[in-house]
């Protein structure tokens, strides 16, 4: 095993750079004052690099070669100041798609002058992971651009990471930017095997620490560290992150938007910026602010933005609006908002009718991303924590809260469901019941394994069940008195769970992808089961009236079908999505997110094009389009000769419907 030696000189090759960290991707030296390092050498040793931040995507490491004898680097490293920002995204998986993301990557970049463009990977296989090497680096963005290699980024070939790193350097690496110390890891596996063994980036991780002198640490890589504490088992040890300065994990993986803090550190998911996440989180870029020690994080959507008709009243609330239903409260209306940044400004909210001021609000520890619940003078409300709230109507008081175990991640877009006795709340992948007066758990469910999705929860009265859907696995339908699972169906069209189902007549109407399905709803059985050409992946539930289903669809307006035959009968179509929110979709699509509502022959709903539109639900004439301010991705309410609307950056306005 060969020793590996050489310098480091500025980039104009005429200063020799001292104090620069070397790495092999297990030993980690200094320069000494002229430069040179001299590293001992590791049997897995692929290639030398520097850790430090440069503008250059390919100058801070060298590939070994047996018959090179120096590895000489001429950098310019960049220090950066207390105060700075980065750019978040992962999960981008363009494999053969176009890149439609960049041209607005690179508007949010020369927006916001960013230190540096971080990528948590998935490039997706290698297509994907040749094609962002093209298409997203330093001299397309204007910043420094790194990445992290994600679980799909390992390629077939000499080993996983081979295709990877030839294109985009080591597998971990770390840098420092101001008082910051930024040490990206590896996932350790995916689709094709690893070259390395589990403990060698943590090897390397113990000597790297030690070379960073105790500056504060943020970590980066494809998925986030399981140990609510932030404590990671290396297979030899335990590393204790938050003993080390620990201020951050940034992460991709999941395709959510999600910020929380757990124990003065945050744990940071970037999702993609041109399409919806799994669980629909809102496509978007995330900015890290860092202040010293201090941190915050927004998300920068993906949005447009439109001149709103001027209603009879109007009110900004803090947050954004997301899936979130308005609820009538006698005159007056409550509605939540989500907030997908740190620190939060979300909560809930009571809005006079009337005039839309403020008559009382509850700042919520998290966002609120579904319905609330009402019953019996109180109001129930869950945010992306689990953290579930037991509210007075009449003030807002706060009677009790408690929370509910969720996944590793502990995060759910999950509202909260009233059932004969009983709240439910959590999420899909670990559901529980709670007794309305006291807030004491009454049972809660095993966990399945299953992804978010803002799909909401139905009771079936008839039956004492719980039909929910878990997302990539199947609709599932659990007794209300003991949580037991009675049956669950993963038809494809039953598999992915974002839609919100109809219960009607023993049969419940489904979608999933391109497809419509009827389950009888005593066993869960598929009655019938079709592609219809359209995708139907929002959040929407479908309407019944008349004898035929009207469904909201994320690229095709909202649609009417024949309950039997499932045929397309009309389309009401609306215009092109102004913010991506259906899983995995972009491009020009015709995005519907609300529940379709039916006054009289009008149908009416709120759209991801920022228009509320009211058609003549028999001939899909088009009688008015309300224009919002921002695209909408919740359900209107309906007043007598009125409607409320809500725009996903928070305002909330009412106009005149009298004239319909």
């Amino acid at each position: 095993m060969r020793g590996i030696n050489g310098k480091v000189l500025s980039k104009s090759g005429e200063k020799p750079l001292a104090g620069i960290p070397i790495s092999d991707g297990r030993n980690v030296v200094l320069t000494d004052p002229d430069g040179r390092f001299s590293l001992p050498g590791w049997e897995r040793a692929r290639m030398v690099f520097a850790c430090v931040l440069t503008f250059g995507r390919s100058d801070w490491y060298l590939p070994l070669r047996p018959e090179q004898e120096s590895y000489d680097f001429y950098l310019d490293p960049l220090k950066g100041a207390d105060a700075f920002s980065f750019l978040h995204v992962s999960d981008t998986e363009i494999e053969d798609r176009p890149c439609a993301f960049i041209p607005f990557l690179q508007k949010t970049a020369a927006e916001q002058r960013p230190a540096f463009f971080f990528h948590a990977g998935d490039l997706c296989r290698e297509s994907g992971v040749r094609r962002h090497y093209l298409a997203l680096n330093s001299e397309v963005l204007g910043c420094p651009v790194r990445f992290a290699i994600g679980n799909h980024d390992f390629c077939a070939g000499d080993y996983g990471e081979a295709l990877y790193e030839s294109l985009y350097g080591p597998a971990w690496y770390s840098f420092d930017y101001g008082r910051i110390h930024f040490i990206v890891m590896s996932i350790g596996k995916g689709d094709h095997p690893s070259g390395y063994l589990p403990e060698d980036q943590w090897n390397w991780l113990e000597n790297d620490l030690r070379a960073a002198k105790g500056k504060k640490l943020i970590m980066m890589n494809h998925t986030h560290c399981p140990d609510p504490g932030f404590m990671a088992n290396t297979g030899r040890g335990t590393v204790d992150f938050p003993g080390l300065g620990l201020l951050a994990w940034c992460f991709g993986h999941y395709h959510i938007q999600m910020a929380h803090e757990y124990g003065g550190i945050l744990k940071i998911c970037g999702s993609t910026a041109d399409s919806g996440g799994i669980d629909s989180s809102p496509s978007g870029i995330r900015k890290v602010s860092v202040r010293g020690d201090k941190l915050q994080t927004t998300v920068l959507y993906n949005q447009k933005k439109y001149r709103a008709e001027k209603p009879l009243w109007s009110r900004k609330l803090p947050g954004q609006i997301q899936f979130s239903a308005l609820m009538a409260a006698g005159d007056d209306l409550i509605l939540c908002t989500g907030d997908d940044g740190f620190p939060k400004n979300c909560g809930v909210f009571c809005l006079s009718g009337k005039d839309g001021s403020v008559l009382w609000n509850f700042p919520t520890e998290n966002g609120i991303y579904n319905h609330a619940a009402r019953a019996a003078g109180k109001i129930y409300v869950q945010d992306s924590k689990g953290t579930l709230y037991c509210l007075s109507e009449e003030r807002g008081a706060l009677l009790w809260k408690t929370r509910s175990p969720l996944s590793a991640l502990g995060f759910t877009r999950s509202g909260v469901t009233a059932a004969e006795g009983k709240i439910l709340a959590g999420g899909p992948d670990r559901i529980s019941a709670y007794d309305p007066a006291t807030g004491a758990p009454l049972w809660r469910t095993e966990p399945c394994g299953c992804q978010n999705t803002p799909a909401r929860w139905i009771i079936d009265k008839e039956r004492n069940r719980l039909i929910v859907g878990a997302h990539w696995l199947a609709l599932r339908a659990y007794d209300l008195e003991s949580g037991k699972l009675v049956w669950k169906q993963d038809c494809r069209g039953c598999w992915f769970r974002s839609s919100t189902p109809l219960l009607r007549d023993g049969r419940i109407y489904t979608f999933g992808l391109d497809r419509a399905v009827i389950l009888n709803a005593d066993t869960g059985a598929v009655i019938t089961e079709k592609s219809i050409g359209c995708n139907m992946d929002v959040s929407a539930a479908p309407l019944w009236d008349e004898g035929v289903l009207y469904a909201a669809s994320s690229d095709s307006g909202v649609l009417v079908l024949d309950p039997e035959s499932l045929k397309i009968l009309r389309r009401f179509p609306v215009g092109p999505a102004g913010l991506f929110t259906a899983p995995y979709q972009y491009g020009r699509l015709q995005t519907v997110e609300c529940t379709p509502q039916i006054q009289g022959d009008t149908l009416i709903f709120a759209a991801s094009d920022g228009g509320v539109y009211f058609y003549d639900k028999k001939t899909a004439l088009l009688r008015r389009r309300i224009q919002l301010g921002a695209p909408s991705v919740t359900t209107p309410l309906l007043t007598s000769g009125g409607i409320v609307t809500a725009d996903f950056q928070g305002t909330v306005r009412k106009y005149q419907t009298e004239a319909l």
